[in-house]
C-alpha cells in the first residue's frame, strides 16, 4: 500500500522514568518487582499508568490515517530469559480502550493462555505470539493448534496473526538458541499459519 507505514511501539513510552526498561511495567501487578521499582525512583506506579494512558492517547489520536501503530506486551527478552511474569488479566481493561491498530502478546506460556480476554478488544488485530524464541526445545505443533482454536473461539480469524513469542535477539547478546533451531521455530510458526488459513 502506497505510503503505507507501520510502527511498532515495542518500548514503553515513559521508561524515562525506568532507564527505558520495556512498556509492561505500568500494570504489571500480578509482579510486583516492576511496581517496587518505580517506587523506588520515586514515582508512584498508578500516576505513572495515568501518564501513560494520557500519553498515548493524545499520540494515537493524532496519528495519519494511513499509518498502523501496534503495541507489542513485552515480558524481557534476554540471553533467554524473561524479566517480568505478568498475566493479561490486570492489564487489558486499561490497555484495550487505546485505539492501537493491534496488540503483539505473548502466548508461549499456558499460564497466559486466557483467550476469554481478547474480547475486551475494540476490534484491533491480535499477533499471537505462540512459539518460544528463548529455547531450541520446539513445541508441539497440537498444542499450540488447541491455543489457536481457543483463541479462534474469542477473535474473528480474520483479526488474528501468528507470530513468535518475540525476537531471537533484542541485544547484541542474543538467546541461547542456535541457528538451526531458529530456523526450525520459523518453519513452525509457517505451518500454524497454514493451518489458519485452511
Amino acid at each position: 500500500m502506497g505510503g503505507f507505514l507501520r510502527l511498532t511501539i515495542c518500548q514503553s513510552i515513559v521508561g524515562y522514568f525506568l532507564a527505558k526498561k520495556q512498556f509492561l511495567f505500568f500494570q504489571s501487578y500480578p509482579n510486583f518487582n516492576l511496581k517496587n521499582k518505580i517506587h523506588q525512583v520515586g514515582f508512584d506506579s498508578e500516576e505513572v499508568r495515568q501518564f501513560f494512558f494520557e500519553t498515548a492517547k493524545e499520540i494515537l489520536a493524532s496519528k495519519p490515517a494511513d499509518m498502523d501503530i501496534t503495541l507489542h506486551f513485552c515480558q524481557g527478552n534476554l540471553r533467554s530469559k524473561k524479566f517480568y511474569d505478568a498475566k493479561y488479566d490486570g492489564l487489558v481493561d486499561t490497555i484495550f480502550q487505546l485505539p492501537f491498530s493491534g496488540f503483539f502478546m505473548e502466548f508461549d506460556d499456558e499460564k497466559y493462555c486466557n483467550f476469554a480476554l481478547l474480547e475486551k478488544r475494540q476490534g484491533q488485530k491480535i499477533v499471537l505470539g505462540l512459539v518460544n524464541t528463548q529455547s531450541d526445545e520446539l513445541e508441539d505443533k497440537e498444542v499450540l493448534l488447541k491455543r489457536l482454536e481457543e483463541a479462534n473461539k474469542h477473535v474473528d480469524p480474520k483479526q488474528i496473526c501468528i507470530a513468535t513469542q518475540y525476537v531471537f535477539a533484542s541485544t547484541e547478546a542474543s538467546n541461547l538458541i542456535s541457528e538451526e533451531g531458529q530456523w526450525r521455530k520459523l518453519d513452525l510458526v509457517h505451518e500454524l499459519v497454514e493451518s489458519l488459513n485452511a
